[in-house]
């Protein structure tokens, strides 16, 4: 095919075919509304088809030139092969889109690993400490989102959980703390006890990461995450984000 979509908005036919339509067809001015052209063709009064979009034909007369849908078009070998080539290469632009689009998107999976994104990142003006906090980053789609956010509070790192799972409340009573525990896959284990306040309802856990588990948690993707409520535990194996803690623990520093 020697040609993509034209001005026109159709796919060129390979080669011009000259036919009658059959029917009295209504003109469309183009492939893709049902807004009629100005102009009309006679009755048995020969076209030449110049290309194909949208079960619709392309075509031009001296005095006319708009779109025909196919049903009007007798499928002569001819026009068939011209047909056929147009599909073939709407398949394959098709195709190369779609492989562009996930290109981007793996070039803005990548970005996004690789770069901090902040809600907030500034210095208060009051207290002269500096406020952290990143986006909320979507880990795991299970059997509901859960999510992680990291902050720097005055030093202080936090992790941020939630889910809109409901294990009645995160408790930072120390008779019924909630917590969440993590199984990274080097073995290693951290818990992140509840340090916020009583919260009922779906799931959110606030905690402070010592330095101990920020090392832990930074050297290790995730294998296994517990999340302990006052009513019970729900334990989640499947992340579309397993690296998060890698990626990301390094924005709070």
């Amino acid at each position: 095919m020697t040609s993509s979509l034209s001005a026109q908005d159709y796919f060129k036919l390979n080669e011009e075919v000259q036919i009658i339509p059959d029917g009295n067809p209504i003109i469309y001015s183009d492939a893709n509304s049902y807004t009629k052209a100005e102009c009309r063709i006679n009755y048995k009064q020969e076209i030449t088809l110049l290309g194909f979009k949208n079960d619709r034909w392309y075509f031009e007369t001296e005095n006319c030139k708009g779109f025909i849908r196919d049903m009007h078009i007798a499928q002569k070998q001819k026009v068939k092969e011209q047909k056929d080539l147009v599909l073939l290469q709407q398949n394959e632009q098709e195709l190369v889109a779609e492989k562009e689009k996930e290109k981007e998107k793996e070039i803005q999976r990548i970005k996004e690993k690789s770069e901090c994104q902040y809600v907030t990142n500034e210095i208060d003006k009051f207290d002269n400490i500096q406020k952290r906090l990143t986006k909320s980053y979507l880990i795991s789609t299970e059997l509901d989102d859960l999510r992680i956010a990291l902050g720097n509070y005055d030093g202080k790192k936090i992790f941020s959980i939630g889910s809109i799972h409901d294990l009645g409340c995160t408790s930072p009573l120390s008779n019924d703390v909630s917590f969440a525990k993590i199984k990274l896959e080097n073995g290693e284990i951290v818990i992140i006890r509840h340090n916020g306040d009583l919260d009922c309802g779906s799931f959110g856990l606030d905690g402070v990461i010592s330095s101990s588990n920020y090392n832990k948690l930074i050297s290790s993707p995730i294998q296994l995450i517990r999340l302990q409520g006052t009513d019970g535990y729900h334990d989640y194996d499947y992340f579309t984000y397993k690296e998060v803690l890698v990626d990301k623990l390094k924005c709070i520093n």
